[in-house]
């Protein structure tokens, strides 16, 4: 009977024993849920917080957007807003910016903007800002053996160096073509634009690479591509023999190998162009390459063109001159021609054009022709003596706005020197004309224009009144003082070379007359010190 009596103390004690677990299991089930409810709630509040911010740093970059367009809107008349007057906004969205520049004027400048929402803050700053002159211009870089950097690699003779040629080649599975321009004297930050040629009716690119082609030839339906060097290289001075010392197909310096033999190119294509068959330029599309440049983005290493095709082949004759060609062919080496716009404060890069043809006219000899002379001479009145010159302008875009067009000329020796100032003027020349060879009847004399036909007026047709009078370049002096006798002479031709590109006034060139007895000589565009040809220094 105890031992049935006692059973109930036992089951009472077995009862408390299993509650206790299950009072702390729920106790802990509490504790959980009570941090997974506060959990929750931080992660709604952290949540909230970051939103604010993204709101607060949409506005930021608002506010850079807005003060950006202000400063392009004003151009380089300044008054940028600054941070006494920014540019704000109160209501964007909810949030709000306040938005400024670090100057009133001028580039580049750093512009910073602080938006804000719902207590969050951000701030942005976006430096190396630009503002743009009005004016489209266009920079034509047509470098010679001195400045330029070309040369052609040959699949076929892999070691060999042809940096020195005169001329650039192109055929399928064999020649390939390098060119680099030292785009240095273009000012930080200029923006390369295309433009509309509404005279051709298209939008042109807004950088060109021009190759010249030697002759025509047979029909290819092949096209040239255009592609980025990806590393430094040398243009070498060899024409095909001797030790390379320069890029050959298998190296970029003649001992120190390409990635792969004739590989130096990303493989991304800038652009192609079909093969022009016919004598003359062969246009390519490298302004996303000269962006590139210009920005920072890829090395300037210069261009790569290659065949693209198996239809480019001898009977093609893709030979186009170099940089190093002969000064009678200075006005047909590579060419790069940029369409930018100029950041405020800049001052544009001036272009310098030798003549793509002069000559003397010679009173005393008025049929002799002196078109392949190293020198000519300037005299008057007596026994007189002319100097004749064309530049070629061609090249530069229509539509450009010319700051300045100084023609200039060196003076390297004077006989005969009298105590008179040297009135020496320029007058625009109203009919074509052509240089010559030195053989009679080749070209231009006293008496005729071409060999064949003769100057309406003999000593040279033109126009009066005179374009501009001589001034001695080192004193600013118009005239030059009497006690001149060397040194550059330069003549302003500003308005006639306007009218050119306008197309207002045939390219005639001009001619150069003397009123005094001084006999000058000057060196030619044939001159083999390049630094002493005559130029056209053209500034847009």
């Amino acid at each position: 009977m105890r031992a049935i009596a006692s059973s109930p103390r036992h089951g009472r004690s077995a009862a408390g024993f299993t509650l206790l677990p299950v009072i702390l299991a729920m106790s802990l089930i509490a504790a959980i849920a009570f941090l997974l409810n506060r959990d929750n709630a931080i992660t709604v509040n952290l949540a909230a917080s970051q939103a604010d911010i993204e709101r607060a740093r949409y506005a930021a970059e608002a506010g850079l957007q807005a003060a950006n367009y202000a400063v392009q809107a004003l151009g380089c008349g300044g008054s940028y807003p600054l941070l006494a007057a920014p540019v704000t906004d109160n209501n964007f969205g909810g949030a709000a910016y306040t938005a400024y520049s670090d100057r009133a004027v001028g580039s580049p400048m750093t512009l910073t903007s602080t938006g804000t929402y719902n207590g969050a803050s951000v701030t942005l700053n976006r430096a190396n800002v630009y503002a743009y002159q009005g004016t489209r211009k266009a920079w034509v870089l047509q470098p010679d053996a001195a400045t330029g950097k070309d040369t052609y690699l040959d699949d076929s003779n892999v070691t060999r160096n042809f940096g020195g040629m005169t001329i650039l080649r192109l055929r399928s599975a064999r020649f390939e073509s390098l060119l680099q321009f030292d785009l240095a004297a273009l000012p930080a930050g200029s923006r390369v634009i295309p433009w509309y040629d509404a005279t051709a009716g298209a939008l042109q690119p807004g950088a060109k690479l021009s190759i010249y082609k030697t002759a025509a030839s047979a029909a290819a339906v092949d096209s040239i591509a255009a592609l980025l060097i990806t590393r430094t290289w040398v243009e070498g001075t060899k024409t095909g023999a001797g030790v390379a010392d320069g890029a050959t197909w298998n190296t970029y310096d003649g001992t120190n190998n390409w990635p792969a033999p004739g590989i130096g190119y990303d493989a991304r294509t800038l652009s192609t162009a079909t093969y022009q068959v016919a004598l003359g330029w062969q246009d390519l599309d490298v302004t996303d390459a000269v962006v590139a440049w210009m920005s920072g983005v890829y090395p300037n290493n210069g261009v790569w063109l290659r065949p693209v095709g198996a239809n480019i082949t001898a009977a093609q004759n893709a030979r186009y001159h170099s940089a190093d060609a002969a000064a009678v062919n200075a006005v047909i080496r590579p060419m790069l021609v940029v369409s930018y716009l100029l950041p405020c404060g800049a001052v544009a890069p001036s272009w310098f054009l030798n003549p793509s043809k002069d000559n003397r006219l010679n009173s005393a000899s008025v049929n002799q022709n002196y078109g392949t002379t190293t020198t000519m001479i300037l005299k008057g009145p007596a026994n007189e003596s002319r100097t004749v010159l064309e530049f070629d302008t061609s090249r530069i875009p229509s539509g450009t706005v010319i700051a300045s067009a100084i023609l200039r000329m060196r003076v390297t020796a004077t006989a005969g020197a009298t105590a008179n100032p040297k009135v020496i003027n320029a007058y625009a020349v109203t009919e074509a004309w052509v240089e010559g060879t030195g053989a009679a009847g080749s070209g231009a004399t006293w008496n005729s224009a071409t060999g064949a036909v003769n100057w309406t007026t003999a000593g040279g047709t033109y126009s009066l009144p005179l374009v501009s009078g001589a001034t001695e370049e080192a004193s600013g002096l118009s005239p030059p003082p009497a006690a001149f006798n060397a040194g550059w002479l330069t003549w302003n031709l500003t308005a006639l070379a306007q009218a050119w590109f306008d197309g207002v006034t045939t390219n005639n060139g001009v001619i150069v007359i003397s009123t005094v007895a001084d006999q000058m000589t000057i060196p030619s565009g044939e001159n083999a010190t390049a630094a002493n040809r005559p130029q056209l220094v053209v500034t847009y």
